[in-house]
């Protein structure tokens, strides 16, 4: 396995990757976490990187410029009626599980990780917003790759994140398994 392969399967905090990337480059500081995710989305990146690990005016000029990493996922706005579905769709789920919530624990990690996500966003204006969603500000804010309200798809056991981790291979941003779909 290559160092970017291990950094990659690595556990620890982006902070830590950061830091043992720049000890592979031999820096005496940590990269960004720009570099860090672009070196882990680009392999030719990273091998440039590695290659010129020696020449120091080459690769403070690749630390300086990492390549952009493309979102996953371009959003498109969701019509009503898709959200309608989509919402039918999971109480359905939902009622099969005999309305369960998943335990304070998950729910708080969950909510967390969402106030934290670069796909949080208010609400547009569509009805069926008014109707899924409480009162409360944070209820406000839905999911833009999904279109969910998340105060209320944190709550549910049979709900899943959408998005894959950024660092962590296999799990979504919740850190719970990807399903896999066949």
């Amino acid at each position: 396995m290559g160092a970017i392969e291990e950094l990659r399967e690595h556990q620890g905090t982006v902070a830590d990757k950061c830091r043992e990337m720049g000890e592979l480059l031999g820096l005496s500081e940590p990269v960004s976490e720009l570099v860090l995710q672009a070196a882990l989305h680009d392999s030719s990146y990273a091998h440039n990187l590695l290659a010129t690990r020696r020449n120091a005016a080459f690769l403070q000029y690749l630390l300086a410029n990492p390549p952009a990493v493309p979102k996953q996922q371009e959003v498109e706005a969701k019509t009503s009626l898709q959200l309608v579905k989509k919402a039918s769709e999971a109480m359905w789920k939902w009622a099969k599980t005999g309305f369960s919530t998943v335990d304070e624990a998950v729910l708080q990690k969950r909510y967390n990780t969402c106030m934290q996500c670069p796909n949080l966003q208010d609400q547009t204006e569509q009805i069926v917003y008014k109707v899924f969603s409480g009162t409360k500000q944070a209820e406000e804010k839905i999911c833009s790759l999904c279109g969910c309200v998340v105060a209320n798809k944190v709550r549910l056991p049979t709900e899943a994140c959408p998005d894959r981790h950024p660092h962590l291979p296999g799990v979504n941003r919740w850190e719970e398994p990807i399903e896999q779909r066949g």
